[in-house]
């Protein structure tokens, strides 16, 4: 065997060992790997059981859930509760505009013979519990009729009766005018449901209107005629 053929096997006997070496080490490094990861994988978990032990993750989502459907129940609550405000806001409004009707009646109950403090309590009675549902915006079409209709009949009667009434009563009876004009023009504008009726209102208002014009016309005949004396 010559020298260059020991070479050459020696050669490919170390190439053969090398490779060898190279496989071992790559299956070390493959089986350090995975226990690594295995590690990795169990260390993680086992953080994690940690953590929600330690911060008791499982009672705060407990609390959260229990809170969450108490705050459920409680909107429910709140939720039937408001709906239960508007019936009985409805119904009370009702019987205020039933009990204001009532009331508007006190107008025409009188005659020239009247007394002048009855006529102005009469008024005044009838004011003070107009003016708050003017101002609160809660009367009803019907009841906005009613007004302008009986403050138009007291026009009317005054006129028929020829009764002026003193100062005070006129004064009374103007700001009830005024007041009523104001607020059929706001609302007649503004809220649906009176715009559905406004061609019956918007008749009722003019012949406010005419009526008042008209006992207005008397209270400055009587005024100039007391002048006059």
């Amino acid at each position: 065997m010559s020298k260059s053929d020991v070479v050459q096997r020696l050669l490919e006997e170390l190439n053969n060992q090398n490779q060898i070496y190279i496989a071992i080490i790559a299956l070390v490094l493959v089986f350090f790997g995975v226990m690594q990861w295995r590690f990795s994988d169990k260390q993680i978990k086992k953080m994690k059981d940690d953590f929600k032990k330690d911060f008791k993750i499982e009672e705060i989502n407990s609390t959260l859930k229990e809170a969450n459907r108490k705050s459920e129940k409680l909107n429910t609550a709140l939720l039937e509760a408001k709906e239960t405000e508007v019936k009985l806001l409805k119904q009370l409004h009702s019987l205020q505009n039933q009990d204001l009707d009532g009331k508007l009646q006190l107008l025409e109950t009188k005659s020239r013979y009247t007394d002048s403090v009855v006529a102005i309590n009469q008024l005044r009675v009838v004011e003070r519990t107009l003016i708050p549902m003017f101002e609160s915006k809660i009367i009803e079409p019907s009841t906005l009729m009613n007004i302008l209709i009986t403050i138009a009949n007291v026009s009317i009667s005054n006129v028929e009766e020829n009764y002026s009434g003193d100062k005070e009563y006129q004064e009374n009876l103007n700001f009830l005018v005024d007041a009523s004009i104001k607020y059929t023009k706001t609302v007649i504008a503004d809220k649906k449901e009176f715009k559905k009726n406004k061609e019956k209102i918007t008749e009722k208002l003019n012949k406010l209107n005419e009526e008042y014009s008209i006992y207005k016309g008397i209270c400055v005949n009587d005024s100039n005629n007391q002048g006059n004396k």
